[in-house]
């Protein structure tokens, strides 16, 4: 069983959250079988007969946020049974078998506890919010990123007092390529600034940003799409254009 994920689990807590209630959900049936046993087995034997029944043949399914790998056979299962069925005429196979197919289960248990990070991290990384992708912004800069950009710099207290504000808007690729390409000049950019050293929310995706002619609005591009932001004031020193 295998399950990737987007994120650094040590920097992403819905991830984090998901790894130890898995883990604790893990030890629990694992301890709950152990203590109840009719014929007490050795810790380190039961042990070894769980994490055998944890190998399995499995197949990928692909989302946006995670990759998950769903089993199907259970070749740990299988190969606990042919080895232990000869001695004692099954007797070995029965009082392991609980725990082979314990480490079986736990896969589909693991991949339940890590479902609840996309709902977890819709609510604490929402893609709606600018504050999702700029966290920290003190040491903020602006670079030109196109040949059409005039000089500029950053205004970082306009920007710091707008991260909460800012009002997400439908990222129009199309009519803005006709609006600077076409009506107005070849050669614009309508994003020709380019936002460095800010910093997303801990475990949240890596971004660039881009800030457009007028300073009043932050096209952010991740590796999933793109937002836009409209911003009230512009965050450039000067304003450039409407």
């Amino acid at each position: 069983m295998d399950i990737s994920l987007d994120y650094d689990i040590f920097n992403n807590l819905p991830t984090t959250v998901a790894s130890l209630l898995g883990i604790i959900v893990s030890i629990a049936m694992f301890t709950y079988l152990f203590i109840n046993q009719k014929v007490k087995l050795g810790f380190k034997k039961t042990l070894a007969a769980t994490l055998v029944g944890i190998v399995v043949f499995s197949f990928t399914i692909n989302t946006a946020v995670i990759s998950v790998k769903i089993p199907v056979l259970p070749l740990g299962v299988w190969f606990l049974y042919f080895y232990l069925r000869g001695n004692r005429n099954n007797e070995r196979w029965q009082q392991y078998r609980k725990f082979a197919w314990l480490g079986y289960i736990l896969n589909f248990i693991l991949i339940l506890c890590h479902l609840i990070v996309i709902p977890l991290s819709h609510y604490f990384y929402p893609e709606n919010k600018l504050s999702t992708y700029i966290d920290n912004a003190s040491n903020a800069r602006v670079f030109a990123s196109h040949p059409s950009a005039s000089p500029a710099e950053l205004n970082r207290i306009s920007l710091l007092n707008q991260i909460e504000k800012a009002r997400e808007k439908k990222a129009m690729s199309m009519d803005w390529y006709y609006d600077t390409a076409i009506r107005e000049n070849r050669s614009a950019e309508r994003f020709p600034y380019y936002l460095t050293n800010t910093k997303p929310k801990t475990g949240g995706e890596e971004v660039r940003i881009f800030i457009e002619r007028n300073g009043k609005g932050l096209l952010i591009s991740t590796l999933k799409g793109q937002h836009y932001f409209r911003l009230d004031s512009s965050i450039l020193k000067e304003e450039l254009h409407d």
